[in-house]
């Protein structure tokens, strides 16, 4: 998530200094075509574009599997890029994201 393709997220990245949040995103992918019942409008070609990676996933793995997936990705990201923030920070951060999401 950016403030690109999230810009309800702008104020929060700001806050923190991050020019981005990585964020496991659900999404069907059928044919090639991705349906986002997110009910965020976005182009799907510009969607694309901003995928870090894309992982199959089963319907029962979109819970304890997604979110430990997740903050393992989160992990690694904080280590490679010098994040200034423990995953526990880093969570809350994305909590505050969600929430500035679901204002909007």
């Amino acid at each position: 998530m950016n403030s690109k393709n999230t810009p309800a997220i702008k104020d929060v990245l700001s806050n923190y200094d991050l020019r981005y949040i990585p964020e496991a995103h659900n999404y069907l992918r059928n044919h090639n075509y991705i349906w986002d019942f997110a009910g965020i409008s976005v182009d799907e070609t510009e969607f694309e574009l901003d995928l870090l990676e894309e992982v199959e996933i089963s319907p029962e793995q979109i819970t304890d599997y997604k979110i430990q997936y997740h903050k393992d990705y989160l992990l690694r990201w904080i280590e490679t890029n010098k994040i200034p923030y423990t995953l526990d920070v880093l969570w809350e951060i994305r909590e505050e994201c969600i929430a500035a999401l679901a204002q909007n």
